[in-house]
């Protein structure tokens, strides 16, 4: 084939250069797309003293907030509460109903003047991966000129047996001064007002406007409370188009995804202190560090994906303790699986498991993005299954749990594992999912928050999922994948030479049985050239397991020797 000339080069410069434009020039005006929903409601937002938020739904005065008011109202024995607007604008509200199952207040401003309010939409219409805001009080405060805002995406649907819709999670940040705040869709909607605030990465809960709604039946002393709801239809904005993007993403990796329900004969011990937080007396320099140390096991359903046709799932491992009994698995129609374990992956802290049927005739295939097509600032979703079939609000089928974020590092997480880091909110909820990008590919599996960064550093981490598909097939053979070891104690070559110097060998280990001694300089493994000692641990973590074979290049003595020497499990 010949060589694309200068002239064609230059043409198709040109072209992906206008594409980059054209992408670009339909997203510009995307911030003004929020700037304009948060101005058009962010008048109707108000402080219900002391410092709870409140949104006024009906220009004749109705105010929606927090259920507290109520019963700070009836524990006081007062007859009204102070309600301040954005423009300082400040009335006595009197309780007119609450309702105890949405967590709700309904308050009435009874001075006869036009108020700002704004107008339901439905929540119906919304799936896992839409834009939310939540616009609020800052930190509590009717002393600040502007509200609080911030964005997020539907992470999770709650729906009862009757796949009613109950609550709705979100990622949208919120603080204290939000309670009682108000959600919106990007065309300005009322979605639903804030439930719960969650502790770390449980994201924040919404009741939707919907069961609020019926809460409050129209009657001839409240027939003004709610304005006609309004219908989300074919996306008309950049921002609800994102919005959508986000959806199709999330809901795209949604066949590779099952829950998996362990159960156990007794209740798991808690893992010993690692030994690499002990001194470091006798550990073998050199050798691939110990593997990363164990995770808190978490209770309930996690997630797994599967990642090949027979039924294989890739699932974080730290639940499958000796003590299991069962393993289930949740396809996302409903359908039920048993499974077994097949194989450990040490080093990437993750576990194989097989279905005892094959999921289904028509499973999509996993598509995939090499890391080398990645670009850090990209958006990326992290997508679970959200399943708890013995949940009191549970229809006992599977839904998704999506949080959306960039891609923001690719980096070297630990000693084992190149990983991608997102701040795209990672849980128990969703990890041994998918990370994936606007198009639906799998860019990773997401690992369990975990140290070194702490289960709350607001960064999310995922094995990238090409690295991990090399090695499937070890672990369908039923290979545990573990650390590998030498036995030998290393230090880097004297002088100006290259090389990994061994200065101690220990008996009974693969190093002695294949004749390694005191002196001798490794030059190279399976023919690469390494430069000191830290490169001989940085390939054996990253490329070898105990079982493989290794190939040493070593010089003794003035002689260069080829020494082959098959692996250990780390003692």
């Amino acid at each position: 084939m010949r060589r694309a000339g200068p002239l064609l080069l230059l043409l198709l410069a040109a072209v992906l250069t206008g594409r980059a434009r054209a992408q670009m020039g339909s997203l510009a005006g995307l911030d003004r797309e929020f700037t304009r929903v948060v101005t058009e409601v962010a008048p109707a937002v108000v402080e219900v003293e002391p410092g709870v938020s409140g949104v006024c739904v009906s220009s004749e005065g109705f105010i929606l907030t927090d259920a507290a008011v109520a019963l700070r109202l009836t524990s006081s024995k007062q007859t009204s509460v102070r309600v301040t607007f954005p423009d300082q604008r400040s009335f006595q509200a009197t309780l007119h109903a609450s309702d105890a199952a949405t967590r709700t207040a309904l308050l009435k401003i009874d001075e006869r003047v036009r108020l700002p309010s704004v107008r339901p939409g439905d929540p119906a219409d919304l799936e896992v991966g839409h834009l939310l805001m939540t616009v609020g009080n800052a930190f509590g405060t009717a002393r600040e000129s502007q509200p609080a805002v911030t964005l997020g995406v539907v992470s999770s649907i709650r729906r009862d047996a009757q796949g009613e819709l109950l609550l709705l999670e979100t990622s949208a940040a919120t603080n204290p001064g939000q309670n009682g705040g108000p959600y919106f869709n990007t065309d300005g909607e009322l979605i639903g007002l804030l439930h719960q605030l969650g502790d770390g990465f449980d994201l924040a809960t919404v009741t939707p406007i919907g069961r609020i709604r019926a809460a409050y039946p129209t009657g001839a002393r409240s027939r003004s409370v709610f304005d006609t709801v309004s219908r989300l239809d074919t996306p008309r904005t950049k921002a609800q188009v994102l919005s959508r993007a986000f959806q199709i993403a999330a809901e795209r990796a949604r066949p590779q995804l099952v829950s998996i329900h362990v159960q156990r004969t007794l209740p798991e011990e808690a893992a010993p202190t690692p030994a690499a937080d002990e001194p470091d007396s006798g550990k073998e320099q050199g050798d691939a560090p110990p593997p990363p140390p164990a995770i808190a096991i978490p209770e309930g359903p996690i997630t797994g994906t599967l990642v090949d046709p027979r039924g294989f799932v890739l699932a974080a491992a730290a639940p499958f303790g000796a003590n299991v009994e069962s393993i289930e698995a949740v396809s996302q129609d409903g359908r039920r699986f048993r499974a077994t374990l097949v194989s450990r992956d040490e080093k990437a802290g993750l576990a194989l498991l097989l279905l005892d049927q094959r999921p289904t005739d028509r499973w999509p295939k996993l598509k995939v993005i090499p890391q080398e097509q990645l670009d850090l600032g990209q958006f990326v979703i992290a997508v679970g299954a959200l399943s708890d079939p013995s949940g009191p609000d549970s229809s006992g089928k599977n839904d998704l749990y999506a949080t959306v974020g960039l891609l923001s590092n690719r980096h070297r997480l630990d000693a084992h594992r190149d990983a991608l880091q997102t701040d795209a909110g990672v849980s128990y909820k969703n990890a041994g999912g998918l990370l994936v990008d606007l198009r639906g590919r799998a860019l990773g599996i997401l690992l369990p928050p975990a140290l070194p960064f702490g289960q709350n550093s607001g960064l999310g981490f995922a094995l990238p999922m090409d690295a991990l598909l090399e090695r499937l097939p070890l672990m369908m053979e039923g290979r545990d994948l573990v650390p590998a070891y030498i036995g030998v104690m290393l230090s880097d070559a004297p002088g100006d030479q290259v090389g990994a110097l061994i200065s101690d060998v220990s008996e009974g280990f693969p190093g002695a049985r294949a004749g390694l001694r005191p002196g001798d300089l490794i030059l190279k493994l399976d023919g690469r050239d390494i430069r000191n000692r830290q490169a001989l641990s940085d390939y054996l973590a990253k490329y070898k397991y105990a079982g493989d074979a290794l190939k040493l290049t070593v010089l003794r003595a003035g002689e260069t020797l080829e020494i082959e020497l098959q692996l250990d499990r780390r003692p």
